[in-house]
Formats: C-alpha cells, sequence, structure tokens
C-alpha cells in the first residue's frame, strides 16, 4: 500500500496527488515502475470550488472553448470513468514534453485509441481515515503500433453531460521523464487525488 506518503507532514492540510507509471514488455514483465507528487492541478480543478460560491460551474473545455454557467440541475451525467477504448475522458497519455502551466486545457499530443488501446478507467482503491482522503484513478494503455513509443504526460480527464451537450474537461496534467513503450508493450498509469486535513493545533 502507498498511503503512508499521504501522511507525510507536509501534506498536512493540502490537496494534491501522486502519478504511478509502470510500463510492462509484450510478456507482461516490468521494464520500469516510479512513483512521483503529482504538481498539475488545472484552473478546471478550482473552477469545481467556485461551484459552492457561484451555484453554477464554469471551466475550459478540451477545445479551449470557455463554458459558462452550467446549472447544476442540468447535468446529467459527470465521470472520469471512460470505457474501454474511449479516448476523449478518463486518464489519457501524449508525447509532448511541454512544461504545465495551470491553465491548460488539454494534453498537447495526445495519443489516440488506435496507437494505444485504451483500457478502462478504473477506480481501484479509496480510502479515509481521520486526517486524510484519497482516490485512485487507474488505466492501462497497449502499444498497437511496430514501433517503441515515448510518453511524456498524463492526465485525468472528465466528461460532463448538461441538456443535450455533452463536455470534456481536462482536471490535471503531468509532464513526465520519457517512459518508452515498445510494441506490444503496456503502459499502466495510476492517478491518486487527497485531501489531508491537518489536525487540530
Amino acid at each position: 500500500m502507498v498511503y503512508g506518503i499521504f501522511k507525510r507532514k507536509k501534506y498536512e492540510g493540502k490537496i494534491g496527488g501522486i502519478v504511478e507509471i509502470e510500463v510492462l514488455d509484450k510478456d507482461g514483465r516490468v521494464i520500469s515502475r516510479t512513483r512521483e507528487p503529482m504538481r498539475s492541478l488545472t484552473n478546471n480543478m478550482a473552477y469545481w470550488l467556485d461551484v459552492f460560491r457561484l451555484g453554477s460551474l464554469y471551466f475550459r473545455d478540451v477545445n479551449g472553448n470557455s463554458v459558462s454557467a452550467i446549472n447544476l440541475g442540468s447535468i446529467s451525467e459527470i465521470s472520469a470513468l471512460a470505457p474501454s477504448g474511449n479516448d476523449n475522458y478518463g486518464i489519457l497519455i501524449g508525447s509532448s514534453s511541454t512544461s504545465f502551466s495551470i491553465f491548460q486545457y488539454c494534453l498537447q499530443a495526445k495519443y489516440s485509441n488506435s496507437q494505444f488501446a485504451h483500457g478502462e478507467t478504473t477506480t481501484p482503491e479509496v480510502t479515509q481515515s481521520p486526517l486524510y482522503s484519497c482516490s485512485y484513478y487507474q488505466r492501462s494503455f497497449t502499444n498497437m503500433t511496430s514501433s517503441t513509443l515515448p510518453v511524456r504526460e498524463v492526465g485525468l480527464f472528465a466528461k460532463i453531460v448538461a441538456g443535450a451537450s455533452t463536455y470534456y474537461m481536462m482536471l490535471t496534467r503531468d509532464v513526465i521523464s520519457d517512459r518508452n513503450v515498445p510494441a506490444d508493450g503496456t503502459l499502466i498509469v495510476k492517478i491518486g487525488i487527497f485531501i489531508n486535513q491537518a489536525p487540530p493545533s
């Protein structure tokens, strides 16, 4: 279990996350495995806090369009749990090493489902304690090409259905060092988002 990292004093009273990346060869053998703190919560994530102040939702979608004043009562679906084969939301990956900016709204060079077969985005672990709460999202990606492909960016995206409109929004984007996935190899990404409340003084 990895929850010990969330209990460290430097995380008290903060919202943050962690990104775990595992690369497997075509036979399922582990090539590399890394874990590092998330540094990538976007402005879209901050807009969710404005819901309590404004009573409606504002955000920038993956096409860069500003979506204004969605009434909460009109939302019929909201999810980051994308089904297999869907490369519009859930955890997504790309090849760009462009530095992170809080105002970004999409991956800079997203891989499609034809390049990496996208598995289902799941939530395999959720944990809570008196001091912290953590939710994990996980997805696997299988390289469908005949070449080794580099992965340099990962993000978590949500789908929002409001009335007759469907929107996709980026919540996180992390730039990582190259993870080279061989042909027929698999990349497994876990993104953990946590809230760790500092104990009373």
